[in-house]
């Protein structure tokens, strides 16, 4: 059993902008440890408290706020706690300058060395239509293949 430095709100190692730290207790090679992304750099714009579309000095200013998952936020206003909402993009913000700030998406599921097994009797054959420019066209889905075995 170690001690170690962990970001108060979350129990996850300190990110960089995590507001306060305590110490806890984990088990090498047990416990999971991971940085703590919750606390991020927001841009907004000083005049209407937006989240601004990029930089400027004079016009914009730096402040966290706390990303959670939707599962978490449900669960913090099911207990009557409030969180600051993070306010939207201002209008007219280029898709190109906002999607280079903030963190990149994480692949969470499936966890690497875990078997997935599915029930059979929950599965039936789906038939989906593809996307884009096979639309029209129609697959036998995941789930049949799942049905044979371990995915």
């Amino acid at each position: 059993v170690k001690r170690v430095e962990v970001c108060a709100p979350t129990g996850d190692l300190p990110g960089r902008f995590c507001p306060k730290t305590t110490f806890s207790w984990f088990i090498p090679g047990v416990s999971p440890l991971k940085i703590s992304s919750i606390h991020r750099e927001v841009l907004l714009d000083k005049k209407t408290g937006l989240r601004a579309c990029c930089y400027k000095e004079k016009e914009t200013e730096k402040r966290i706020f706390e990303f959670w998952p939707k599962d978490i936020l449900t669960l913090f206003e099911s207990a009557g706690i409030h969180k600051t909402p993070i306010p939207r993009y201002m209008p007219g913000c280029d898709i190109e300058e906002t999607a280079r700030q903030g963190v990149q998406p994480e692949i969470v599921l499936p966890v690497a060395d875990i078997s997935y097994y599915m029930r059979g009797f929950r599965l039936k054959p789906i038939q989906m239509p593809m996307p884009g420019k096979y639309f029209g066209l129609w697959m036998t889905s995941l789930w049949e293949v799942a049905a044979r075995g371990k995915v």
